[in-house]
């Protein structure tokens, strides 16, 4: 996974879409844990 393009994603659909940004923090949360 790319971060930086996740983030830069976040902050394009955050205000706009926020069942998008509920899946990408559910999916950095499991990218996180498999460190």
């Amino acid at each position: 996974m790319n971060i930086e393009f996740t983030v830069f994603e976040i902050n394009n659909k955050q205000v706009n879409d926020k069942p998008y940004w509920i899946d990408v923090m559910d999916a950095i949360l499991n990218w996180s844990l498999k460190i």
